[in-house]
Formats: C-alpha cells, structure tokens, sequence
C-alpha cells in the first residue's frame, strides 16, 4: 500500500507520536546536504522551468539548534505544468502534499517519512511561482542578528518540549514570533538598500520591483548615481528635468519607482522593458 495514502489517513496525533519535534544541535552539513539536494532536483527538471532554488528554514542558519529537516524554496515558471511537478518529485522519492492554504500553486513536496516513523534525511521543498518571500527575508535577518537568533532558538527548544507530539500546535506557537521577525526583516532591507543606482544596458541588468506611473522627461534612460566611478561613462545619463507624462511614452510597458532614493532629488529612476535600457544595482 502506498505509504503516503497511510500517513494522510492518520490522525494529528497519530503522526504526532510517529514525527516528534526534535531539536538537535547545528549541523555544518546541513548546508552540504541542501546543496546535494538541489543539484538532484535540477537534474530533474529543464533550466527554464525553475526561476530559483533556496535553502530555508531554520536549518539555513549557521549556529542554530534546530529540527533536522531541510525546508527548500523551489520557484518555478508560470507555465510549468502540475502533472511534470509531481512525476518528476516522485522519480527522486518525494511525496505530494497539498496545500490549500500556501500560496499558488499551492503544493509541496516532502521526503524522509515513513509508517513507522522518519526514514533517512527529511526534506520539505515549498513549490511556488516566484515572488517575495518573507521565508528568506526571515532568514537573512537571522544570519546578521545573533541575539534574536539566540531568543528564538530557546523558544523552539521551551515549545519542543511542550508539544513534543504536536507540530501543529508547535508551528502555531512560533507565529507571532515569526510574523514580527519578518516585519523587522523587511523594514531594516529596505533602509539598507543602496542610493547607489544606473542605467546600463538591459543585457546586463535586473529590473527593479514595484510598479507605478510617474511624470518624466522623454529620455530612453535616466539615474541618479552617487558613485559613477563604478559605472561605464558611455551607459549612464542623467536627466535633471523630469517633464511631460506617462501617456506621452506609450513604447514604455511599465515604469518602476525607486525606494530609498534621496530625499533632496526629486528625479526618478525609469526601467524601460522593451527598449534597450533596463535599470540595475538594486
């Protein structure tokens, strides 16, 4: 019988006697095995189905006791299709887990569980279209701040012990905790973000996130740059003047604002989509 039929037919507390939470000190291979992972995972897959791949959770934090399970973020394409997701995970052993409740498409894929109980190394891969998460946000923030990340440690190990056979009710005490850790996250991303920004050639570029529709001045490109040393004279242009309106450049598919930029400068950063300029460093 299949094993993952078995285990969805168990009760909460059934699954919580076969899955205790365990909390165990830092492993330095815990990064060699996400690592490993991911090279197995891409094998299965054509390059232009996976937008990124990225370690996670708590086991993504140097020096952090944790569950020994690797949780992966796996961002995919719009275009890939569920039926691949599935086969594909099951060729490498994983097991298909629904999730109405996560973003879209709302599934995940899990490794190392058995009807008698964990079985090898445990594997969680959160499959998403890609977006802004607030899982790397939370684990970025923890990588930089140690004595947060010593206060949640001993709220993992105070919770394990006190739902030791209930993980979700284990997941649930740690919310509030997480949720205001991913609002700090965020806020101290966005006052780190560099003021340092050009134009350059789209083929060397990222485009910037946000979208909104701002008066400018005709010009394909425009910046700001406090350091222009690090930029190819001949790719940037400024444009002090910032006149005219969107509906006057109809050849542009969407603007973008820049956060952050300078209070005295009034002037704004346009990524252009379908032209040759894109905006980067950001």
């Amino acid at each position: 019988m299949n094993s993952d039929k078995v285990l969805h037919k168990l009760s909460n507390k059934e699954l919580g006697k076969l899955f205790p939470i365990i909390i165990q000190k830092p492993d330095k291979n815990w990064k060699k095995i996400f690592e490993t992972e991911k090279q197995i995972i891409l094998g299965q897959f054509e390059e232009r189905e996976i937008e990124s791949i990225e370690h996670i959770g708590s086991t993504a934090i140097p020096d952090l006791k944790s569950k020994p399970t690797i949780d992966i973020l796996m961002e995919i394409s719009r275009d890939f299709g569920k039926e691949k997701i599935l086969k594909n995970f099951k060729t490498i052993g994983y097991e298909y887990i629904q999730q109405p409740d996560n973003p879209p498409p709302h599934m995940m894929s899990v490794k190392g569980y058995s009807t008698s109980g964990f079985k090898g190394q445990a594997f969680h891969v959160h499959i998403r279209y890609k977006g802004d998460w607030d899982e790397l946000y939370f684990r970025d923030y923890f990588r930089k701040n140690e004595e947060v990340k010593r206060e949640y440690e001993k709220l993992k190990l105070d919770l394990a012990i006190k739902y030791k056979n209930d993980r979700d009710a284990y997941t649930n005490a740690k919310t509030d905790f997480i949720e205001n850790i991913n609002k700090l996250a965020r806020q101290e991303k966005t006052k780190t973000r560099p003021h340092n920004m050009y134009i350059a050639n789209k083929a060397d570029s990222g485009l910037l996130k946000g979208s909104s529709s701002m008066e400018f001045r005709r010009s394909f490109c425009f910046g700001y740059n406090k350091n222009v040393s690090a930029v190819p004279k001949q790719k940037l242009q400024l444009c002090a003047n910032l006149k005219g309106s969107f509906s006057e450049m109809p050849y542009l598919s969407y603007t973008h604002r820049v956060r952050n930029f300078p209070h005295h400068c009034n002037q704004r950063l346009i990524a252009i989509s379908n032209v040759k300029y894109g905006a980067i460093n950001w």
